[in-house]
């Protein structure tokens, strides 16, 4: 049987890993993609670089 979870509970990645990652750790996002091993795009499109920089 699968959990229902509401979702106000919902947390998108990329703010979670800006928020909890990225900008207290004091890395560039680049930083943080070389270290989780994926590329700085795929950082961009799940949401973790700064808002000015996602593209629409």
């Amino acid at each position: 049987m699968a959990i229902k979870v509401h979702l106000s509970f919902a947390v998108h990645p990329g703010a979670w890993l800006r928020a909890e990652m990225v900008e207290p750790h004091g890395l560039s996002v680049t930083d943080a993609a070389a270290k989780l091993r994926v590329t700085r795009r795929a950082m961009a499109i799940c949401g973790a670089a700064a808002p000015a920089c996602r593209r629409k």
